[in-house]
């Protein structure tokens, strides 16, 4: 059988409540009867900085004991006569009290200086050494050193390794400067005739690339296809792309105003 004296029964939340606010009030209440609630006393001043008036001559000793004495302007110290008293600088300008010197030469003689410097110095004009003019040969020959002899046409891109079935006759061009390569693109079927021409780049001369154009537009490839009985353009990849470059042999302008250069 289980003694009722050694069961331990829990306080509730509500009951440990009430005790925490009952022991606070507690604690409230005897701070406030026991603390001092009478007025603070002033404590007595022990010393305190006095200030008086001086009568009389000044002591030399409080000049000593006066900190200012070097560190600032006083009138006691090494300095204070600089200070309070500065000298006053008198400017004096110059006055001249020589009588005036004028010039002693007379007219005629002002411009003998520069008569006997042309006198004494040779001033003959200096010999200027001239050489001829060089003698212009005209050119020997029509044609331009470097440039080829013989116009020449090679294939590009896919061209390359079609045959091409008539050879152009290509001829040289006269120009003043020498003539760059005329550039063509062509586009042939598969019956080997040009569908499309387009001259990418000139040569500086419209005489030769209308000619390089002609030669384009007449040439004739091998057949590739079955389309080599009817002509027809084909399709976009039986077509072969590629170009023709023409390489001009330039031929100088015969001069028509040539001057003998041993005459002038």
């Amino acid at each position: 059988m289980i003694s009722t004296a050694d069961t331990h029964v829990p306080w509730s939340p509500r009951r440990q409540a009430s005790v925490s606010l009952l022991i606070f009030a507690t604690q409230l209440v005897l701070i406030f009867l026991l603390s001092d609630r009478s007025p603070p006393s002033v404590r007595p001043v022990a010393q305190v900085p006095g200030l008086a008036l001086l009568t009389g001559k000044r002591s030399p000793l409080l000049d000593l004991e006066d900190p200012t004495l070097f560190a600032a302007p006083h009138r006691e110290s090494f300095s204070g006569l600089a200070w309070l008293k500065p000298p006053q600088t008198i400017y004096h300008p110059f006055e001249w009290v020589g009588d005036s010197q004028f010039l002693s030469l007379s007219a005629p003689q002002l411009g003998s200086f520069f008569r006997e410097f042309l006198d004494t110095n040779n001033l003959a004009p200096t010999p200027f050494e001239g050489r001829p003019e060089p003698v212009l040969a005209p050119p020997a020959g029509t044609g331009i050193e470097g440039a080829p002899t013989l116009s020449v046409m090679q294939m590009g891109g896919g061209l390359s390794a079609r045959q091409l079935l008539n050879q152009p006759v290509l001829k040289s061009f006269t120009n003043s400067e020498l003539l760059t390569n005329s550039t063509v693109q062509l586009v042939v079927n598969p019956a080997g005739r040009p569908v499309s021409i387009t001259l990418l780049s000139g040569s500086g001369s419209r005489e030769a690339d209308l000619f390089a154009l002609d030669q384009a537009r007449a040439a004739r490839f091998a057949p590739t296809g079955p389309q080599e009985t009817t002509g027809g353009p084909g399709t976009l990849a039986s077509l072969t792309w590629g170009e023709m470059v023409f390489e001009w042999a330039t031929l100088v302008v015969p001069s028509t105003n040539r001057t003998n250069p041993g005459t002038q």
